[in-house]
Parts: structure tokens; C-alpha cells; sequence
């Protein structure tokens, strides 16, 4: 995290060390009340312009995922998730992680939370942290990601499936497995069409945009032959192509 003014360009404070690349992608940030919030060694809030300390949120081990609403700030860590009182500047509630914590999800329509860790998917109250679901996972891999997908599916996100689940009861909808792809397990398409209560996704990598490119991925991918032709082909197809203009002009 660094600051820089925006009057003249000068570089005024910087927390943390850089790095040239991570697995991990960053965490959010927000600017509440004039408060700078985000993750460092932990989570803390300060004056941006001093980058004085107003409160903080520790303990938490490392820290996954972050969600702010108007009145709550919560930290998603590996050994616990925690609310801090945006208004009184004190913690409000605190629970333990089981390790394996993926990011954290704000359903805004129930004022919930939902995450997962080593013991399963959670769903808690944001305003209480009292618990709303424990539900067991039976998963080939262990998701990195949780997505809300509307108001009563959320979406797990691993290196070898992705599942979907009632996050009201907890009840596996579905599994698609076995997965083999150029791109992470771990991205999603950002402008496909979804419901209106669902999440944002991350941003997926483009497709290659020319033949350099192609012989380049042939080279370093673990796919084999057939699997690539197939990719490559379907990558090129009239109904892919159209997929894709129908997905930018919705």
C-alpha cells in the first residue's frame, strides 16, 4: 500500500514491502469516514494523510478477506474472522477459523456473511457474528474461492471442481469436476451475464490474440495435443466468437 498526492505526484507514505508478482491477489480497501481501512501485517485503519493508526484488527492470522458495509468492517483470517464498529472505532464480535479460510462474501440481502474453512462452508450474522449455517463439504479439492451466485446459491471455486451449494441448508447442488483448462481454476469471466443480487467476479485472462501467441501457450501448457486442438478450436469457432459478442452486448 502506498500513497501519492494527487496535486503534485509526489510519493507520500508507503506500508509494506513491494513485490514483483503474488499468487495471491490483492485484498480491498475502502475509505470510510475519512478512514484509510485495508490489509497489512493486519488490518488497520488510519488518517491517509498522516497514516496515523486509528484502530486495528490482529490475531487474525493471515488475513484472506476483507468487506466493509456502511457501519461494519470484517476481517476474514486463517485462525479468526472478526467485526470492527465503524462508529465507535472497537471490535464488536470475534470468532475462531478452523485454517484453510477462503475470502469472505457479503450477502447484502440477508446481512450475512459466508466463507470457508478447514471444517466447511459458514454462514454468520454481520452484525452479531452469530452462526447461521455449518455445513460439511464432501469436495475432491479444497475450494480457494466462495462466489454468491444469488440469494440462496453460493459457488465454491477449486483446483479440481466447482460446486454449488443452498446457502440456507447447506445441500450440494451441483459438481463439475475434473477440470483441465489453459487458465487458473480460479478466475471467472467478469461481464457475463448474472442475477443483480450476484457477486462481482474476477477478471479472466484473455485468450491468446494471435498465432505467436498460440505457439507459445503449445510450448509451456501441460495439456496434450488433442486436448489443445480442441481448446484451440473451439477458441476460434463462430459459436464462440458469438458467445462472446452476445456477452458484450448484454
Amino acid at each position: 500500500m502506498a500513497s501519492i498526492s494527487l496535486v503534485d505526484g509526489k510519493f507520500e507514505w508507503e506500508d509494506g514491502k513491494m513485490h514483483l508478482g503474488t499468487i495471491q491477489a490483492a485484498l480491498s480497501f475502502e475509505m470510510v469516514n475519512g478512514e484509510l481501512i485495508y490489509k497489512s501485517e493486519y488490518v488497520r485503519a488510519i488518517h491517509p494523510a498522516t497514516q496515523k493508526e486509528l484502530w486495528s484488527l490482529e490475531d487474525l492470522g493471515r488475513v484472506t478477506g476483507l468487506a466493509f458495509s456502511k457501519n461494519l468492517a470484517v476481517a476474514l483470517g486463517e485462525k479468526a474472522i472478526a467485526a470492527m464498529d465503524l462508529e465507535t472505532g472497537k471490535e464488536r464480535w470475534r470468532n475462531k477459523v478452523n485454517s484453510g479460510a477462503t475470502n469472505l462474501v457479503w450477502d447484502k440481502a440477508s446481512d450475512s456473511l459466508v466463507y470457508i474453512d478447514k471444517k466447511g462452508l459458514h454462514t454468520v450474522e454481520a452484525q452479531t457474528g452469530k452462526t447461521i449455517l455449518d455445513a460439511s463439504m464432501s469436495v475432491a479439492s479444497w475450494p480457494s474461492q466462495v462466489r454468491l451466485a444469488s440469494t440462496e446459491i453460493v459457488v465454491t471455486v477449486a483446483e479440481k471442481e466447482v460446486c454449488g451449494y443452498n446457502s440456507k441448508t447447506g445441500k450440494k447442488l451441483f459438481n463439475e469436476g475434473n477440470l483441465v483448462a489453459f487458465f487458473r481454476a480460479n478466475t471467472a469471466i467478469d461481464t457475463w451475464p448474472r442475477p443483480s443480487d450476484g457477486q462481482a467476479f474476477d477478471s479472466m485472462s484473455r485468450p491468446p490474440a494471435n498465432e505467436e501467441e498460440w505457439a507459445g501457450l503449445r510450448k509451456t501448457s501441460l495439456l496434450g495435443p488433442e486436448t489443445s486442438k480442441q481448446f484451440e478450436e473451439r477458441e476460434g469457432s463462430e459459436e464462440g466468437l458469438g458467445a462472446f459478442r452476445n456477452r458484450n452486448a448484454s
